[in-house]
Formats: structure tokens, sequence, C-alpha cells
């Protein structure tokens, strides 16, 4: 999926998910042989992550730091209220 509509599924305007990846919040994807940035499924995961820790005022930098990517790019765990919370509001 494109990033516009990893962003619509996530609820984040598209300016946002930019200022994500300029602030090195969201790892840097693969892109399309037309200049897209591809995306997963669980892209969106991180992205609601990121979401949800800036809505309780959090900086970009405080969150980036709180979501280590493993070696695949995933978001690790948010903790264990933040995931609750994710499950919560799904």
């Amino acid at each position: 999926m494109r990033i516009d509509e990893l962003f619509a599924l996530a609820k984040v305007p598209t300016p946002v998910a930019r200022r994500y990846h300029h602030q090195r919040v969201l790892s840097e994807r693969g892109r399309t042989p037309d200049g897209y940035r591809e995306y997963e499924l669980w892209n969106a995961v991180g992205v609601v992550r990121v979401r949800r820790l800036t809505e309780w005022d959090l900086g970009l930098n405080h969150v980036r730091d709180l979501l280590v990517a493993d070696n695949q790019g995933r978001p690790a765990r948010g903790g264990p209220s933040l995931d609750a919370d994710l499950r919560r509001q799904e």
C-alpha cells in the first residue's frame, strides 16, 4: 500500500506522516518503480502507536526512543499500557 493509503487507514494526515519520516520515527521503506514508498499492514500498527504516543504529549524524539525497531524495521512493543490501550480502541 502507498503512504496515502497507509496513513488514511491509521487516520493520520499525510503531512504528519512525512514529519514522522523526517524525524526518523518510522523506518524508511522500499519504493515502487514509480517512486512511491511501499508499506504493509503491520506498518499501520506502528503509525497508530506513534500517533497514540504523540496524543499523550510525548515528543517525536521520545517516541522514537520508545519504539526501538527490530532488525526488520517493525516497531517494538510499546509497553503493556500502550498495547492494552490500542486493543481497546480496536
